[in-house]
């Protein structure tokens, strides 16, 4: 059955009525048009954002091995100078983030203050009694309100001009919170002069489908390292300098802690929110209402089971990793990732092609979307993020639109079209949604995203 639509041609001096046949879309054609014309456009948009959203990239003027000389800071007075960055290659050119903190001491000290301060055994004189050659008393100090912990991850470098430039790998890395979770993560750098620590604190998670960390953020985790500091007996004081010298993070400002010379040796909050309002004039609409969404939920019973099924496998991948995390603290964190990976790659492909074969298009594609997109908000709620990078986002929405693709396509009841039409239409909607989810899941383990 075709429709006629009526157009018309102007010319100079007439105008010329054209019916033209144009052949009806399908719904099913409508529906694959409408998720092609958004995954496009979500693609776009990640893009365009990721050129936009990339604070970790060098500027033009720092592509070179070593940084400019006005680029460098000086901690201490007649001291080494610091590019105040980390990099992941020995060049400016791999600029990752800013060190967010400066602690000026002897470094040995520095870790115990971060790791146990309560070995430091601070000793002082009271004021009087110094004056009359008296003896030390012995304060006790309290112990570190965030419980760091040794730790290992990516290596980054600082470049130091101490003796002649020289590239420095991280002394030691610490970290507040679950390698295959979230973390407040830090890295530390000893100046080989001895007379400071440079400290590059962030937060992160670890995500299940870059199979590596990402950053969420710089400055809560220095907040953090600075009130840790505060008021304490062994600090001289805690300060902000400026040094205009922004980037990877940073406005510029830099925390400078000052440990008091006497010291011995020895965390898209995202909410979600859903309501329904029911209004009616009458007791019988209501009672409709109510039996008709008994008896569509009855009928799409299966897409709950899918929808409550997608939500648990990430949650347990999340939970599994953690927990054996904790079971084998001798192992790296990253076998246990890597063998749980393909439960998250294969785990939501296998739910669709099981659930949603009993329902209607619509449903399928609402259930399967809906479902994987409450996975991934869940998870980063559980692991207490309150800023997630856009590129993530606009990346996870893919995966959304692509396994909601894949489950529109493997729907199978209800359809006023001949079979053979169904059958070849579903193939092609539930290729296109797996060939999407997997190089989906490729892009962040090529680095792309």
């Amino acid at each position: 059955m075709h429709k006629l639509y009526l157009t018309a041609i102007w010319t100079d001096t007439t105008v010329n009525l054209v019916y033209l046949k144009l052949p009806t879309v399908s719904r099913r054609r409508r529906i694959f048009i409408f998720v092609g014309v958004t995954f496009a456009l979500v693609s776009l948009a990640y893009l365009g954002f990721g050129l936009l959203d990339a604070p970790q990239s060098s500027p033009p003027d720092e592509s070179v091995s070593e940084p400019r000389e006005s680029r460098l800071i000086q901690p201490t007075d007649g001291g080494s100078k610091l590019w105040p960055f980390t990099s992941r290659e020995r060049s400016t050119a791999g600029r990752t983030l800013a060190t967010n903190l400066l602690i000026e001491g002897p470094p040995e000290k520095v870790r115990t203050s971060l790791l146990d301060r309560t070995n430091l055994d601070y000793q002082e004189l009271l004021e009087d009694e110094a004056e009359a050659g008296g003896e030390a008393y012995r304060i006790e100090l309290e112990g570190n309100s965030i419980d760091w912990d040794s730790t290992h991850g990516s290596t980054r470098y600082v470049y130091v001009n101490a003796s002649g430039g020289q590239w420095l790998t991280e002394s030691y890395q610490l970290h507040d919170g679950e390698y295959l979770g979230s973390r407040e993560h830090i890295r530390a750098y000893n100046d080989p002069g001895g007379e400071w620590t440079a400290i590059q604190a962030h937060q992160e998670y670890f995500d299940l489908f870059r199979l590596r960390h990402t950053v969420t953020g710089i400055e809560g985790p220095a907040e953090n390292l600075e009130r840790e500091f505060l008021d304490q007996p062994f600090v001289d004081s805690v300060t902000r300098e400026y040094h205009g010298i922004p980037g990877g993070w940073n406005d510029g400002w830099l925390s400078v802690v000052d440990l008091a010379a006497i010291v011995p040796v020895h965390e898209l909050l995202v909410a979600l929110t859903a309501g329904s309002i029911v209004s009616g004039t009458s007791r019988r609409a209501v009672t409709d209402l109510v039996h008709n969404l008994v008896s569509w939920s009855y009928e799409n019973r299966q897409g709950y089971i899918l929808f409550g099924s997608l939500i648990g496998l990430q949650l347990a991948v999340r939970s599994a990793g953690i927990g054996l995390e904790r079971m084998f603290p001798s192992i790296s964190p990253q076998l246990f990732a890597g063998g749980l990976y393909p439960i998250l790659a294969v785990g939501p492909v296998l739910l669709v092609v099981f659930f949603a074969r009993n329902l209607n298009p619509l449903p399928a594609f609402g259930f399967a979307a809906v479902g994987i997109g409450a996975g991934f908000t869940l998870d980063m709620l559980g692991l207490g993020l309150e800023v997630v990078p856009v590129r993530l986002v606009l990346h996870r929405v893919g995966l959304l639109l692509s396994i909601g693709l894949l489950a529109l396509g493997i729907a199978r009841r209800a359809t006023d079209e001949p079979s053979e039409t169904i059958d070849a239409e579903r193939v092609s909607l539930a290729t296109v949604g797996a060939v999407v989810w997997f190089v989906g899941l490729a892009l962040p383990l090529l680095d792309v995203v």
